[in-house]
């Protein structure tokens, strides 16, 4: 009823009314008028322009069953207009296949169209609709922050080694530092936060740069003074990175190109452009590319190593996305297989081929379970634990039987 009148006195004749779903106006006059007219409620979140935030996170803060169930339609209608866009692609087999194009990016990470499996979103219901047939767990081996374990190797970043040495969680690590507190007592929304400072700033974006990708990409709402002071911040904590950035930006003006320790090249002639926002173009180009090239080296190495191994009557891998390989595994034999995947994926022959000198553990992380995301994270160390190990072989057996 709300939603008819606001769109009677909002929409001019003959324009289409958009979905009440999708509109946010609808939503902070439903949410701020005074009952009966809305809820009743008082905005403690705004945008940059002032306006009342009504970004998911944000209405969790509302109490209200209304909500609620206003945000769980919104998710089904998503995944519906998701899964409704992929049917075309379902073969007769029930199953999807993925075109995988190991040249379809400049920088060296694997494609994949017709369906594009890297545009899957990362909720965790949508993923469970993908799984192994029965008889067989689906499991995704990812690794653990390589990007910025890659990063922190090149810069010679010592603070950053130092956690990874310790067998610290760089995201919480970094939270500690920032709000002067133990790990321990980082909260998940501090760590979400603290995540948002490290890879966004990793390859040297603006405070203004930012604000926008913290938004977009996390859902935060972060201000450009607040930007500004993290980023400030951030290259204290972490001065290798700075003089990394200066020697990667250094090169690329010299040689107009920058190579990865395993010889993949990236060309970057913008480095030498007039137009200012196109050289900063390059130059975060210049910074990302040698650790997003090498980082889809180690992925694409181990597959190549795991497909002489793995045996596919008990394990067949159906998918990469990113730093994660998918795999079906035989229900009777996963244990086992998922060892071999995860020594191989920590320590490819690539790294002894070049002679590598990695100084931090690359470390792979498995979940198992009948549907992609269902089932415990763990690792080797896991297993390899006389407590962790028996518990792990539970959890699975367990979610494989519900």
């Amino acid at each position: 009823e709300h939603w008819q009148a606001h769109a009677a006195k909002t929409t001019r004749k003959g324009e289409p009314v958009k979905d009440f779903l999708q509109n946010d106006n609808f939503l902070r006059d439903w949410l701020f008028s005074p009952a009966p007219r809305g809820l009743g409620f008082t905005a403690v979140n705004f945008t940059k322009t002032k306006m009342p935030q009504v970004n998911e996170d944000t209405l969790k803060l509302y109490d209200a069953p209304a909500l609620r169930v206003y945000t769980e339609i919104k998710h089904a209608i998503k995944g519906r207009a998701f899964f409704a866009s992929w049917l075309e692609w379902l073969g007769d087999d029930g199953r999807l296949h993925a075109s995988f194009n190991l040249s379809g990016t400049v920088t060296g990470r694997r494609s994949n169209n017709n369906p594009n499996l890297q545009q899957v979103p990362r909720d965790k219901f949508i993923r469970t609709v993908l799984g192994a047939p029965p008889g067989w767990v689906f499991v995704e081996v990812d690794y653990s922050q390589l990007e910025v374990r890659l990063a922190a190797w090149l810069a010679d970043e010592q603070t950053m080694l130092e956690i990874f040495r310790d067998g610290g969680d760089i995201y919480r690590s970094t939270a500690a530092i920032f709000l002067n507190k133990p790990p321990a007592e980082v909260s998940d929304d501090d760590r979400q936060r603290a995540k948002a400072y490290v890879l966004g700033f990793l390859y040297g974006m603006g405070p203004a740069g930012f604000v926008r990708y913290a938004h977009e990409t996390y859902n935060l709402e972060v201000t450009l003074e607040e930007a500004t002071a993290a980023r400030d911040k951030y290259f204290e904590t972490y001065p290798g990175l700075v003089r990394w950035h200066h020697r990667m930006r250094r090169t690329a003006r010299r040689d107009m190109e920058v190579t990865s320790p395993d010889g993949r090249m990236r060309h970057l002639v913008n480095i030498l452009s007039s137009d200012h926002v196109e050289q900063g173009k390059a130059e975060r180009q210049a910074i990302n590319s040698p650790v997003q090239g090498l980082g889809a080296d180690f992925t694409l190495a181990a597959i190549i190593e795991l497909l002489q191994v793995l045996d596919p009557a008990e394990a067949r891998i159906v998918g990469d996305v990113h730093d994660a390989v998918l795999f079906e595994m035989r229900e009777d034999v996963w244990e086992q297989n998922v060892r071999t995947v995860l020594r191989t994926m920590e320590s490819p022959k690539i790294m002894r081929t070049l002679a590598i000198d990695w100084p931090v553990r690359l470390l792979a992380e498995a979940q198992a379970g009948p549907h992609w995301k269902q089932g415990p994270e763990f690792t080797i160390d896991d297993l390899d634990d006389p407590v962790e190990g028996p518990l792990v072989r539970v959890q699975v057996a367990e979610v494989m039987a519900t």
